[in-house]
């Protein structure tokens, strides 16, 4: 590999590889052309544009916050029996974001679905063979909660 010298500014000696040199010969010749263009279009107004990074892509929405009359108004109509499904549509809001106010605010939640005798006969008739399309009707509740309860003896 060979060496060249190059001087810049005419005061100072730099080695450099050839490839190194042929790449401030390039960056020179872009600069000249630059320069070329400037002059032949000096009469255009040139204003500088700041690069700017595009917009960050909001990632799911902020929660909605509730004022404290809406949050009574919640609770309230929670107390009050409305699901908790339609209370979040009222809201406008998701049906944890109803969940995660009540539990905040200390709000008990509802009673079970079944009482301690309706879950023992569940689990008896569970047991005896009975399916779950069996079971809905018999208990008048959805497939998920009959096997929330006939999963382990542990959900009492």
């Amino acid at each position: 590999m060979t060496k060249d010298i190059v001087s810049l500014n005419n005061d100072v000696l730099v080695r450099l590889s050839h490839c190194d040199a042929t790449k401030l010969h390039q960056i020179r010749g872009a600069v000249e052309a630059t320069s070329k263009i400037k002059q032949k279009y000096r009469h255009v107004a040139y204003t500088p544009i700041k690069p700017t990074l595009p917009p960050k892509k909001q990632r799911g929405r902020r929660p909605r916050s509730f004022t404290p009359e809406e949050t009574k108004s919640l609770i309230a109509e929670y107390r009050a029996g409305v699901p908790v499904i339609t209370i979040s549509k009222k809201f406008g809001c998701h049906r944890s974001t109803v969940q995660r106010i009540l539990q905040v605010n200390g709000v008990e939640r509802r009673t079970p679905d079944l009482t301690a005798e309706q879950v023992a006969a569940l689990r008896k008739r569970r047991a005896e063979g009975a399916t779950y399309a069996q079971l809905v009707k018999e208990f008048n509740v959805s497939k998920r909660t009959i096997s929330k309860y006939t999963a382990s003896r542990e959900n009492l």
